[in-house]
């Protein structure tokens, strides 16, 4: 298997991880898993991560991981072609499971970012990520405000909804 293709399931792991962790005072941990296959399975959809109905209730989304070797700072100002892709898979992954968009990303000894549209932090009743106190950068994809934000902010909220 290439180098790069076990570097991505083990982040999709790691964020498997983080979830469960945030989840656990109410969830069993098979409650959410890495898609087999990661995002090619046919009966499951696209999205790399799998959330139960039960925990999708309150966390519906489709989340697309990326590892990459690096990440550019100028790629969130420009929306470079590559992280327009991203977030096109995203959206499709959306558009075949139904849940609101969730790209979570990271480059080699970065922090692990997340993009997802406004909208998307109001529907999952995430309001205080939504505003501007919260530190991210915004940008506008297919006629969305998406915000990109570190995903401890998305933990916090989700562990923070469960308590």
């Amino acid at each position: 298997m290439p180098k790069g293709k076990l570097k991505g399931n083990a982040f999709e792991l790691l964020i498997v991880k983080t979830i469960r962790k945030a989840v656990k005072r109410k969830y069993a941990n098979d409650v959410v898993f890495r898609t087999p296959a990661s995002g090619g399975h046919w009966k499951i959809g696209g999205a790399d991560i799998t959330l139960e109905p039960a925990l999708r209730k309150i966390f519906d989304v489709d989340i697309e991981c990326k590892h990459q070797k690096t990440i550019k700072i100028h790629s969130f100002f420009e929306t470079t072609k590559q992280f327009k892709d991203f977030m096109s898979q995203c959206l499709e992954n959306c558009f075949e499971n139904g849940g609101n968009p969730l790209l979570v990303f990271r480059g080699n000894r970065t922090p692990i970012f997340a993009a997802t549209t406004l909208d998307a932090l109001k529907a999952l009743k995430f309001d205080d990520l939504a505003k501007h106190s919260t530190p991210g950068l915004y940008l506008r994809f297919r006629g969305k405000i998406w915000k990109i934000l570190l995903w401890k902010f998305i933990i916090k909220a989700l562990k923070n909804k469960v308590d």
